[in-house]
């Protein structure tokens, strides 16, 4: 392939909530699909922040969220609001579409979903970057059942805020936020 003629260019599989990289060993960390499916997405920012270098960029696209049309990988609408696991995997099963049972269903029998809304994700990134970008995209199926079917969004409404229901996803820049050293004096008048 492509990156085979790039000496410089290696891959690595491994765990996003614990990086196997020494602090600040990166420029640029970038991640397509991968928060909506961490449990621990804290963790993950934390160490994405570790590993970026000062100044560097943490570029990250994520999305279907859990709470839009769809958004457990599935090709109907919000019926997985109104099951919990169990009956969501029946539900699957029972359909049988390939591309459910590959996608949807592997990662809810894998416990994947991180089932965060899109304000969850902004409050934790900002704990440990400083956004430079943040955009959402909005859900035109979302938009779609809403107009289409009035009373079923007031009841998905009366559950769930208007926002999660329509992202679909979202995109974000960020530089990692770095803790200033206290001076060695500084420290040791806080202490006497």
């Amino acid at each position: 392939g492509a990156w085979e003629s790039h000496d410089d260019v290696r891959f690595a599989r491994v765990d996003a909530r614990q990086l196997a990289f020494a602090d600040e060993s990166f420029d640029v960390v970038a991640s397509t699909a991968l928060f909506e499916h961490v449990d621990r997405v804290e963790d993950a920012a934390r160490e994405i922040a570790r590993v970026l270098r000062p100044g560097g960029l943490a570029f990250a696209n994520f999305g279907p969220l859990f709470y839009t049309c769809g958004g457990a990988h599935f090709c109907g609408a919000y019926e997985h609001l109104w099951m919990d696991d169990a009956d969501l995997e029946r539900y699957l099963v029972a359909r049988g579409i390939p591309v459910e049972m590959e996608d949807g269903l592997v990662w809810l029998r894998n416990g994947m979903f991180s089932r965060l809304r899109y304000r969850d994700y902004v409050e934790i990134f900002r704990r440990h970057f400083d956004m430079e970008h943040l955009m959402i995209a909005v859900s035109p199926p979302a938009l779609r059942y809403r107009r289409e079917r009035p009373e079923e969004w007031r009841a998905l409404t009366a559950r769930y805020a208007e926002e999660d229901l329509l992202t679909f996803s979202a995109t974000v820049w960020m530089r990692p936020k770095r803790v200033r050293a206290v001076p060695a004096r500084a420290s040791a008048e806080v202490a006497a």
